[in-house]
């Protein structure tokens, strides 16, 4: 699928805006009638203005691309774990009751960690100064809470995630979505009937051919003997 994405309204907006330009131009040029080279002074700067929707576009789609080469899951080594410490999502109790794993850890909201488990089948919560774990999940940028899309470009984001060894600082494995928003040309009338989000890797794909799910391709839970 090609990241060029401007949609027919949106080459109607350039269109109206280029023939914007060349009227304004051609009427300077009559204002500028006794000056001999005045299409030397004013094509240069008309036909850049002319070009910048279309070099915006072309600019977001070849780093649109380039950037969902690194997009999906990678996995550089497995391991068995009881449980692990999800600084994204925190879904200790699914990962607990549909994955296998012994126990969970998550922040909470005053900045402590939540260790549950479900021994005899009964929910457990402790509450811990930091994590148990060993390996993490964490987003690889977070300059603050809730603030884990890293700009990497115009109208372009990517969410990081990455399974640490936090006794080595050794990288397990990673997560990398890419989003890109449309260029000021469609955004301009798309705004007004749904988002202009689109993402790598494309979540309408078929599942065989979307990437593993994350962390589960790198941390699974003990095998029970």
């Amino acid at each position: 699928m090609s990241a060029f994405q401007i949609t027919p309204f949106g080459i109607v907006i350039i269109a109206v805006y280029s023939f914007a330009i060349g009227l304004s131009a051609l009427v300077l040029s009559r204002l500028l009638k006794n000056l001999r080279w005045r299409w030397l002074l004013l094509a240069p700067p008309a036909l850049l203005l002319m070009a910048l929707p279309w070099g915006e576009e072309a600019w977001i789609a070849w780093h649109f691309n380039e950037a969902c080469k690194e997009a999906g899951v990678k996995v550089y080594r497995q391991v068995e774990v009881e449980g692990f410490y999800d600084g994204t999502m925190g879904t200790g109790y699914s990962f607990i009751e549909d994955y296998g794993f012994k126990f969970m850890e998550e922040k909470t909201s005053d900045g402590k960690i939540a260790h549950t488990e479900r021994p005899d089948g009964q929910w457990k919560t402790t509450i811990l100064e930091k994590p148990s774990a060993r390996y993490h999940v964490i987003y690889a940028y977070q300059p603050r809470p809730h603030v884990y899309e890293q700009p990497i470009g115009r109208r372009l984001k990517k969410i990081e995630s990455l399974v640490v060894d936090s006794q080595t600082g050794e990288i397990l494995g990673r997560d990398v979505l890419v989003k890109r928003w449309a260029s000021i040309a469609d955004a301009l009338w798309a705004q007004f009937i749904g988002s202009t989000l689109r993402i790598c890797p494309d979540p309408d794909l078929q599942p065989h051919m979307l990437p593993l799910p994350f962390p589960q391709s790198v941390l699974k839970p003990i095998s029970k003997p």
